[in-house]
């Protein structure tokens, strides 16, 4: 029989597939993108170095925020792409949610809204965050995704075959995320050069 319980059973899997496979992915490029940047010796050069680097790439990553803002589209860098849609008729819940967290949580694999997890891949590069940053990547995209899927727009939305009002909130939030990205990209890169400079 299935009834409410089956129901909640089959979310509170659902949610834990995705948000598993999302952290794991994210600590996983994220360590990635460190081991990469010590096997190129990126992360040894010297720290002036390392700080004009970060800045310059940091200020260049704000334009392109700004460049996006301005034209009022997404972030041009990486792939052009989402998750396949088409997964759902293929495959159960638990394993489209699982392939929807792997894929999102590579951080480059689909379309990003602003430039700042460049900025974060730039700095584990240079040797200034490992694979925690990826952590906390993954955990800032899955506290707010997993109460967007319980809460109770959501699940009246699934259950009409409609589209989440709440997910296209926050996409239309588009231009207030990339201006607060390019505010921070730029203050930390401002930072940078004030260090290297000192």
């Amino acid at each position: 029989m299935q009834g409410p319980s089956h129901s909640l059973n089959l979310r509170l899997r659902v949610s834990a597939a995705f948000a598993g496979a999302f952290l794991l992915a994210a600590v996983a490029i994220f360590a990635l993108a460190s081991a990469l940047g010590h096997l190129l010796g990126l992360a040894g050069l010297p720290l002036a170095w390392r700080h004009a680097l970060a800045a310059a790439a940091l200020v260049a990553l704000a334009a392109v925020d700004v460049a996006s803002l301005r034209r009022a589209s997404y972030c041009p860098l990486g792939w052009r792409r989402q998750t396949p849609r088409g997964l759902r008729y293929r495959h159960p819940p638990v394993r489209v949610a699982a392939l929807w967290g792997l894929d999102t949580g590579l951080a480059f694999t689909t379309f990003r809204v602003a430039a700042l997890t460049w900025g974060a891949f730039v700095l584990s590069l240079l040797g200034f965050a490992g694979w925690w940053l990826g952590l906390a990547y993954g955990l800032g995209f899955v506290i707010p995704t997993t109460w967007l899927l319980w809460s109770r727009r959501v699940g009246r939305a699934a259950a009409q075959g409609g589209v989440d009002p709440g997910l296209e909130s926050l996409l239309r939030r588009r231009p207030l995320i990339q201006f607060v990205s390019s505010l921070l990209l730029a203050a930390v890169g401002a930072a940078l050069i004030v260090e290297w400079l000192a």
